[in-house]
């Protein structure tokens, strides 16, 4: 799940060149609306293990730890890349600690090779509050959930931003 919203960074630095003070209100705006995108991922890290026997002991750096992974959860900052239609920057909320990640994808790209790894999997998705479909575990699921959501919530803070700049622009100076 993607969500765009083009001109964060050009309205930023512009905004920070004419008015400091509305650069900040826009971004603590867009922090707001992002920071509600990574509480509704975190609250979807289960409370306990999702399996027994995977605790903070096993798999060595990839052993359970649910505040590990709630807190794994982060907003990374916003970033350029090029892609067909010229630059895009986002603004991207992923899941950074290895158990995170690994019960976020688990069966999204195989269904195990092994009869562990087919019952490593078949336990995730079976977990309550599970979707039992890969890939919409927690990040991904936020995103489907309030991508839209957030998205608009950023597209309204930049198009506010934009207005007030114009208006102060167009207002006689003396």
């Amino acid at each position: 799940m993607e969500v765009k919203a083009t001109g964060v960074r050009e309205t930023l630095r512009a905004l920070k060149r004419v008015q400091p003070d509305l650069e900040a209100e826009l971004r603590k705006n867009i922090n707001t609306a992002v920071r509600e995108l990574v509480k509704t991922a975190r609250g979807f890290i289960p409370s306990e293990s999702p399996m027994s026997g995977w605790t903070e002991d096993s798999w060595g750096q990839r052993g359970w730890s649910t505040s590990a992974a709630r807190r794994g959860i982060k907003r990374e900052n916003p970033s350029r890349r090029v892609s067909n239609r010229g630059f895009i920057t986002a603004i991207a909320v992923s899941n950074m600690s290895a158990a995170g990640m690994i019960y976020e994808l688990a069966g999204s790209k195989s269904r195990g090779r092994t009869p562990q790894g087919r019952q490593f999997i078949e336990n995730i998705e079976t977990a309550p509050d599970s979707l039992r479909a890969p890939l919409r575990r927690v990040v991904v699921r936020a995103g489907v959930e309030k991508g839209e959501e957030t998205r608009q919530a950023v597209e309204d803070a930049l198009q506010t931003a934009q207005r007030v700049t114009q208006r102060r622009l167009d207002a006689p100076h003396g």
